[in-house]
């Protein structure tokens, strides 16, 4: 099991003789109030990392939230649903959680850091090893012994250490990035709360427009200020519903347009590329609002390029820069719950109820100073994603290679060495 030579090849095991816990989880109802832990579901963790912001709470009894309390280290397997093989991993500075009956809790024995079997249920060969399993199922499931049964390689821990610590470095790098974006966000939405939920903007004078005393007129949404009106999100955006193309033409080699399905393709702003059409039948262009219209409904992204979307997105087309209605529909939580069906997988929003929702739309002069002043911020956005998606690109890459033996962490850090003495001379 040392990594000392170039034609190492380490052992490999079964996953599953390798566990010292694997456990279901606990059947309940998610809740928003804080009425207990956070309750981890597979919604929770296609997202990498968690939102915990996200996470709902559930009511639970004193002896079941000890069953299922979910400790440092423990890894999490969805076996459900379009996520099948899903992971997560819990760390100690997370919020309290149990994790939900379409999990799978899975405790690695001394032999295995956490970390190490994390990254490699990230792997591409684990991957393969679900879709083995799951096939072109319409409703994939897979049982616990299922997901376990898989060949993991077998490194010394320092080994293990050093493949951790790397992939480690480009996840907090990534990390560190979508922090960015997120900030970038935050005062894009401080300044249209500002102008447009406050009405704080500036007047003709330069002044904050409500503290100093402007005239607000009465609408359907409540009181806006003179010279605005209320119209219909079809009055500032084309509406394009999506739909999926034949499965056919999905592929996983790049061939064709990027394909997002829902929710589950979407990132911070910019959706994630995992499977591509070859045959697209709806498409988005760069600077698109796509919107999730089945639960959950009402979440936001921004197309990066031209790309595919399914039935289960639709596609805001602005007639200017995305910035108004993005920001405004990221106000608007509360209007998005009546067609979610109390959170099952059911709810769905129409065209027409997309099309003729209720905006208020400020005089031309704010709508587009705005969109000018937050398009530096979302250009800025754009450049960070872009280093989040090479840095994701990079840790893929390396992933498998790691895993393997064909490369090793020393064979990297020689190079490094030798680049830089390079340098030096």
């Amino acid at each position: 099991m040392e990594c000392s030579s170039q034609d190492y090849v380490p052992e490999t095991v079964n996953l599953r003789e390798y566990c010292e816990l694997i456990q279901y989880g606990f059947t309940q109802s998610a809740s928003e109030a804080k009425i207990g832990p956070k309750f981890l579901r597979i919604t929770d963790i296609q997202k990498n990392p968690v939102d915990w912001s996200t996470v709902p709470y559930c009511e639970i009894s004193k002896e079941d939230f000890r069953k299922y309390l979910l400790e440092p280290g423990d890894i999490v397997i969805a076996r459900t649903g379009a996520s099948t093989g899903t992971s997560a991993i819990y760390k100690e500075n997370m919020p309290e959680s149990v994790f939900a009956s379409y999990l799978i809790r899975i405790r690695p024995t001394a032999a295995f850091l956490p970390d190490f079997v994390y990254y490699f249920l990230q792997s591409a060969s684990y991957k393969e090893h679900v879709k083995s399993i799951v096939g072109g199922s319409a409703q994939p499931n897979a049982n616990a012994v299922q997901l376990t049964n898989v060949q993991i390689p077998l490194m010394t821990i320092e080994a293990q250490k050093q493949v951790c610590k790397l992939l480690g470095c480009l996840d907090n790098n990534i990390s560190t990035n979508i922090e960015m974006s997120k900030t970038l966000e935050e005062i894009a939405r401080a300044i249209f709360k500002h102008w447009f939920i406050d009405f704080e903007f500036p007047n003709e004078n330069g002044e904050p427009y409500k503290s100093s005393g402007g005239e607000m007129i009465d609408s359907p949404l409540g009181p806006i200020p003179k010279g605005w009106r209320i119209g219909r999100i079809e009055d500032v955006c084309e509406v394009i519903m999506g739909q999926s193309p034949p499965g056919s033409t999905y592929n996983e080699e790049g061939n064709g347009l990027p394909f997002f399905q829902g929710n589950r393709d979407f990132g911070f702003r910019f959706p994630n590329k995992r499977i591509f059409c070859s045959g697209p039948t709806r498409q988005a262009r760069e600077g698109d609002v796509l919107i999730s219209v089945r639960a959950p409904v009402g979440s936001l992204n921004v197309a990066q390029e031209t790309c595919c979307v399914g039935r289960g997105l639709a596609v805001l087309r602005p007639k200017e820069h995305y910035g108004f209605i993005f920001y405004y529909l990221k106000t608007q939580k509360h209007r998005w719950d009546a067609f979610s069906s109390e959170g099952t997988v059911f709810g769905s929003l129409r065209r027409q109820d997309l099309a003729q929702m209720e905006v208020p739309i400020p005089e031309d002069r704010l709508y587009y100073e705005f969109n000018n002043l937050v398009e530096s911020l979302d250009t800025l956005t754009f450049i960070n994603e872009k280093g989040i998606n090479s840095l994701t690109e990079l840790r893929d890459a390396l992933l498998p290679k790691l895993m393997s033996g064909e490369i090793r962490v020393t064979d990297i850090e020689d190079k490094l060495g030798r680049g830089s003495n390079a340098e030096s001379t």
